[in-house]
């Protein structure tokens, strides 16, 4: 093959090549380039985690267990800071607090590392509440009456002998209730209330006697104030008013009161005022339950279990958060600064005019609790 031919070849190969480039190259499947507007951000990386906060132990300085204390507002604020002196160093940690009713229900429920020296009615209203389930009482106050411990308070419904036979709270349906000023107001009212609410008689209705019908609720039919026990006990005598409501013990002073400066001929004898139903027990021992053991035990059979007797309205209690908040060593450690002859036993015992402290449980309160729900008393505080 010449050169000639040779160069014929090639030039036919090169013309071949470019129509078939242009075949390839015709319609509408061209690739689209796309050229992007910005560089390609880069593969995302993983970030590394938060570092958790560690919560200070419990009961440690940084997270202390508060205790509240419900005082009245006039008390000294060096007497908290003695307490509060007391507990330093104590392990838990303690930090005191004065408070309301509501404040110490408030948070003796809602989770936090609560102790609280409250009174009964806050501790029964803790009960009702479900975020309070399982708060735990440990102590009760014991007062020193005449030489006597008590545990708890009562009153005595006083009535004229002469011109009325009662014999129970109920016979007052309807009837005009003296109060007098003399008295603190568990006694002149709570107290009698409770009574009366127990026996079917709203205290908070007064309907004259003139107005009842067969279909009218029990009720009274008036209050009477009088400024003194005396005046009182004279409101008695000229049957002004049906009963009142003394302390334990007074109804001797009112009556002295009553007959100072009288003749002798207008004397009030001593056997005209009666007590409405049975005396009501508030020592110690007598509150008292001894566990059942055999003779022979009888020496093993320690202190008992303090149980509070129907319609004794107990003193104020030490009571813990729920035992998952407040553990049941903690509460053993802090109940021991209120059951030794430390400072903190002293400063609290001062605080709360209690002679020392008992142990209770939740038995201790069950008479009491059934006065309230039967007197139909309403818990709902704080809620």
């Amino acid at each position: 093959m010449n050169h000639k031919a040779m160069l014929l070849i090639q030039v036919t190969l090169v013309v071949l090549l470019v129509v078939l480039a242009a075949g390839c190259s015709s319609g509408d499947d061209e690739p689209e380039i796309i050229i992007p507007d910005s560089p390609v951000p880069p593969t995302p990386r993983s970030q590394p985690l938060p570092i958790p906060t560690i919560e200070p132990p419990a009961g440690s300085s940084d997270r202390p267990v508060r205790l509240y204390i419900m005082l009245p507002e006039d008390t000294a604020l060096d007497s908290l800071e003695a307490l509060q002196a007391a507990l330093s160093g104590s392990d838990p940690a303690l930090v005191v607090e004065q408070a309301d009713e509501t404040t110490a229900l408030r948070e003796l429920c809602n989770g936090s590392l609560t102790a609280a020296w409250i009174s009964p009615f806050t501790y029964a209203a803790a009960l009702e509440q479900e975020r309070c389930a399982g708060i735990v009482p440990v102590l009760a106050v014991v007062r020193t009456e005449n030489d006597t411990d008590t545990v708890g308070r009562t009153a005595e419904l006083i009535y004229n002998r002469r011109l009325n036979s009662f014999n129970a709270p109920s016979d007052l349906a309807y009837q005009l209730l003296c109060r007098s000023a003399q008295q603190d107001e568990f006694t002149r009212w709570v107290y009698p209330g409770l009574l009366l609410a127990q026996n079917g008689i709203s205290p908070f209705s007064v309907i004259p006697v003139s107005n009842t019908t067969s279909a009218s609720p029990p009720s009274l039919s008036g209050l009477v104030d009088y400024p003194t026990d005396a005046a009182m006990l004279q409101g008695l005598v000229d049957g002004e008013c049906a009963a009142g409501a003394l302390a334990p013990g007074d109804l001797d002073v009112a009556f002295e009161m009553l007959n100072a400066g009288r003749e002798e001929a207008d004397l009030i004898p001593s056997d005209a005022f009666g007590s409405i139903g049975e005396p009501v027990d508030v020592t110690l021992a007598g509150n008292t339950v001894l566990p059942e053991v055999e003779e022979a035990e009888e020496e093993d059979a320690g202190d008992g279990q303090l149980v509070f007797q129907p319609n004794v309205v107990p003193y104020e209690l030490l009571v813990f958060a729920p035992g998952m908040v407040v553990t049941p060593e903690m509460r053993a450690e802090i109940t021991t600064y209120f059951t030794t002859s430390s400072n903190a036993a002293e400063s609290t015992q001062a605080l709360l005019n209690a002679t020392s402290f008992v142990p209770v449980t939740e038995t201790s309160y069950v008479n009491f609790l059934a006065l309230l729900q039967s007197a139909r008393w309403d818990m709902a505080l704080g809620r």
